[in-house]
């Protein structure tokens, strides 16, 4: 089980990572963690990083199927109408996040899929 964190926990952690230091969330023993702080990171932003305005644009996207075909429809849908519509600034951060997502879960991947190789 977790341990529960307040939020004054979470300031001398959220100040290492916003002034750029490497933290290793491991030491801390909670698995959720990083997504707390990136969801307090996005949270509070001045504007959201998908504005309200192209929540209309979304709804709109294709729905995915199993079909491969159908799924490069989706693919070019939110990248050729919402992605190209979210101000320049708000899709570097998108960018970033998605970018570290990806990182974090290739990571992890790497190291479950080391653990059969012992």
């Amino acid at each position: 089980m977790t341990e529960v964190w307040s939020v004054l926990d979470y300031l001398p952690l959220r100040l290492s990572v916003v002034t750029g230091h490497v933290v290793s969330f491991n030491r801390f023993g909670d698995p959720h963690l990083a997504a707390v702080l990136l969801k307090k990171y996005l949270r509070d932003l001045p504007n959201p990083v998908i504005p309200y305005s192209l929540y209309p644009t979304i709804q709109q996207c294709p729905a995915p199927s199993d079909d491969p075909n159908e799924l490069s429809v989706v693919i070019f849908y939110i990248r050729d109408t919402i992605l190209s519509q979210i101000p320049r600034c708000h899709y570097i951060v998108l960018s970033h996040v998605l970018r570290t997502c990806l990182t974090t879960f290739l990571a992890f991947l790497t190291d479950w899929l080391c653990r059969f190789d012992e």
